[in-house]
């Protein structure tokens, strides 16, 4: 059977997009992505004005975390500055590299239960990052 052109489909249709793709109306959809909190590591505080969540897209899986917090990270050293909920936890841990503009590069790891670590080249007193991950 031959794929079909986009005019046939436009004169089937009448050039409705979601009579041709019914299975992506947005009522089919509602309720699949979720906003979480996540639990802060003592000694850190949400910067306001920031995205500070965990965004979790049940259709595909993946989550997004996205943070900027105030708190202390020594130089060269793996610091918690946070906690995901379970069931929303990587596989195995996910290393994220990141640049702190002239403060130089970091890098965020999230491990399978769920902490979160960053580490820097020099000291930090706030950090933005995100990553992206799957979750089976």
């Amino acid at each position: 059977m031959p794929i079909k052109q986009y005019t046939e489909y436009e004169k089937q249709t009448d050039g409705s997009w979601l009579e041709q793709h019914a299975k992506t109306d947005p009522e089919q959809i509602d309720g699949t992505i979720k906003q979480l909190d996540f639990t802060l590591a003592s000694g850190f505080s949400k910067v306001s004005g920031y995205v500070n969540k965990l965004i979790y897209n049940a259709v595909g899986h993946f989550c997004w975390l996205s943070f900027t917090l105030s708190g202390l990270i020594q130089a060269q050293t793996w610091t918690k500055v946070l906690t995901v909920p379970s069931g929303y936890r990587p596989e195995a841990s996910i290393v994220t590299p990141g640049a702190q503009g002239v403060r130089g590069a970091f890098q965020s790891r999230i491990d399978a239960d769920g902490n979160v670590y960053v580490w820097a080249e020099s000291t930090l007193t706030d950090v933005s990052g995100w990553t992206l991950y799957y979750v089976k």
